[in-house]
């Protein structure tokens, strides 16, 4: 009975010293973002028009009216062109920010952040543009 134990330990150890053995303890977790471009519109404002281009495919010339914060994901693939644009359009006294960002993957690859009276129509209007590494 010994040299049964005696001979499983043995194996054990030889079974875990082989480098073919995939690391258990503390696998690296899939990105939920990978191949996803994200758009996000933040900052003091409350609502406006946001227009936005992902490789040729847009909201239309227009944009769309929406509340802040707002985001939108999609699809996406390198060396696509990207584009956001939004303005405020809350009806408020005094200045407001509007931030405009384009993420690939969970990290931010451009930022634009404008400050501005609410009293003028679409203003401030805060813009940015990248192509995806």
């Amino acid at each position: 009975m010994t040299r049964r134990y005696s001979l499983l330990a043995a194996a054990l150890l030889i079974c875990a010293s082989c480098d073919d053995v995939p690391n258990v303890g503390n696998p690296v977790p899939p990105n939920p973002e990978a191949g996803r471009v994200r758009l996000e519109v933040t900052g003091t404002s409350c609502s406006g028009v946001v227009r936005w281009d992902v490789a040729g495919s847009d909201n239309g010339i227009l944009g769309d009216a929406h509340t802040f914060p707002w985001t939108f994901s999609m699809d996406a693939q390198s060396g696509d062109a990207v584009a956001l644009q939004a303005c405020n359009d809350c009806d408020m006294s005094g200045d407001v920010t509007i931030t405009t960002s384009i993420f690939w993957e969970g990290t931010l690859i451009d930022s634009d952040t404008r400050t501005g009276p609410a009293g003028v129509l679409c203003s401030p209007s805060s813009q940015v543009q990248a192509t995806i590494p």
